[in-house]
């Protein structure tokens, strides 16, 4: 008995330690630290504001706004802008370095609140591709001037970093979970009579008002930390020259080219999931529990449920970094990753043919199951370059998994064009008003799929049945088992690699 009162009083000192240790290091943080955090959520909310809701505006009827552009153009847009995203950083963080992190971060402001705005002057792809990239060239500037000034604010000790990461990367789900429920609300919302409310310019607006608002967050808030002696110094070229020779390094190549396969398959949860949300899932019960904002044609709009995603991610995020901190890197990225492509599979039974009135919980229920694979796998992610980086080379090396992302998303959004391929609803019903009532194809183009449906059902066609006959002979469901498999693969690849290379995902605290 006296044991056990020792051990529960051991944990509660250990318990109280903890506190005190992150009380201190909290309130040990500079203003700048604070600052960035702030820049984060912003930054992130207007981000995903339009990301998480992009493949619907692209590919929407025109008739509520949208651009009505088929599924291959937006698999070109959504694979060049995101790898543009996640390659400038490789750059801009050097120009940070060399001039200092406000006055870049001031830069990225100005170019994406005019990058955001101008996106609302766009007619068509060509102009909605080149004012999207310069909302990437921001985005792209932005990304390493936060996470230095992070990493440079908690280098004190290793507990106050770990801290300090640990509120960083809560805020940037933050920023992704508030920024597509402010946006959902304002983008357009069709009721039963066919109104329209909101319009697609407000989401351009909106994140256009955050940038403008950080950047004078920024000018007033942010103060610019001390930099090392050498960083001013090296030039760009001796880092491109550094990274070169590192890349000849197999470790870290292959490491790189693997890691594509999982981003790839990440992707689909943002720019291929909400099409299938819309055409091929039955949400109206949830839809009828839910403020008329979060509702069109009588559905509930897909941004609300993929943003379950990040809603795990902040809530359970600790816990499931708690859980693996023990087990070997590699081991745990490979069961995320598993995890997480069950998750995309699991969207085969989400829809009006096989889930029937359960389809939308089998839809929640995939999402949860693949935040957690994301919770197993993309920190892990991070860690990983860590462990393979040289002692002097560590945040160089956090810098080089930009590239695996980046090849990734370049991947990711040209895959998600299969959409087009096999599920795209809308053109399948085109093709049905066509063939049997030979409607003209012009008049249908500005149409989206609920109202060719609404066409289809006014001249006697029994929707149901037409939808059973189109999931049998297009096999919509394909491309959910396609981004699974690329998963599977990713894991595969990880296998072989951690035969060759068995150091690479064992750290101090690995049991297994």
């Amino acid at each position: 008995m006296e044991e056990v009162l020792v051990s529960k009083q051991g944990v509660g000192s250990r318990f109280a330690d903890w506190v005190a240790e992150t009380r201190g290091a909290v309130l040990s943080f500079s203003r700048t630290f604070w600052a960035s955090i702030v820049n984060e959520v912003f930054e992130r909310g207007a981000w995903y504001g339009l990301f998480s809701l992009i493949t619907l505006y692209l590919t929407g009827p025109i008739s509520e706004g949208a651009l009505g552009l088929p599924h291959e153009l937006k698999g070109t847009i959504l694979a060049v802008v995101p790898f543009f995203v996640y390659f400038v950083p490789i750059f801009s963080g050097t120009i940070g370095d060399k001039i200092g992190y406000k006055k870049v971060l001031l830069a990225s402001f100005a170019i994406l609140a005019a990058g955001y705005y101008s996106l609302s002057w766009a007619s068509g792809y060509y102009s909605f591709f080149g004012f999207f990239l310069l909302v990437a060239l921001g985005a792209g500037i932005f990304k390493p001037m936060v996470t230095s000034t992070v990493m440079r604010d908690t280098c004190d000790s290793k507990s106050k970093r770990s801290i300090g990461t640990g509120i960083f990367y809560m805020t940037v789900n933050v920023g992704g979970f508030i920024g597509p429920i402010i946006s959902g609300m304002v983008r357009p919302s069709v009721a039963a009579d066919g109104a329209i409310t909101g319009s697609w310019q407000y989401v351009f607006y909106l994140s256009a008002a955050y940038m403008v608002i950080m950047f004078f967050w920024t000018l007033f808030m942010y103060k610019e930390l001390k930099r090392g002696k050498d960083e001013s110094q090296k030039p760009l070229s001796a880092k491109l020259r550094e990274m070169v020779t590192d890349l000849k390094d197999l470790r870290l190549a292959a490491l790189l080219l693997i890691f594509v396969g999982f981003w790839a398959m990440f992707q689909q949860l943002f720019i291929t999931l909400p099409s299938w949300i819309e055409e091929w899932t039955n949400t109206s019960w949830l839809a009828a529990h839910l403020p008329s904002s979060w509702v069109t044609h009588g559905q509930v709009k897909a941004e609300y449920l993929t943003n379950l995603d990040a809603f795990a991610i902040i809530f359970f995020n600790v816990i499931i970094a708690a859980v693996v901190q023990r087990f070997n890197v590699l081991k745990t990225i490979s069961v995320g990753t598993l995890v997480a492509a069950a998750g995309l599979m699991s969207f085969y039974f989400a829809s009006t043919i096989i889930g029937g009135g359960a389809g939308e919980w089998i839809l929640l229920i995939g999402i949860f199951v693949f935040a957690v694979g994301e919770m197993m796998s993309s920190p892990k992610f991070t860690e990983l370059m860590g462990n393979i980086a040289p002692e002097d080379k560590i945040g160089t090396y956090q810098g080089y998994g930009y590239l695996s992302v980046a090849g990734g998303f370049f991947l990711g959004g040209k895959l998600s064009a299969l959409y087009g391929v096999f599920a795209d609803k809308a053109t399948m019903y085109r093709e049905e008003l066509i063939n049997q009532f030979g409607m003209n194809k012009t008049a249908l183009e500005k149409l989206g799929s609920f109202d060719l449906g609404a066409i289809l059902q006014a001249k006697g066609v029994d929707l149901s049945a037409l939808d059973q006959q189109l999931w049998n002979t297009h096999h919509p469901y394909v491309i959910w088992f396609i981004y699974g498999v690329i998963g599977v693969a990713t894991v595969l690849a990880l296998w072989f690699y951690r035969r060759r290379v068995p150091q690479i995902g064992v750290n101090a605290s690995s049991e297994s």
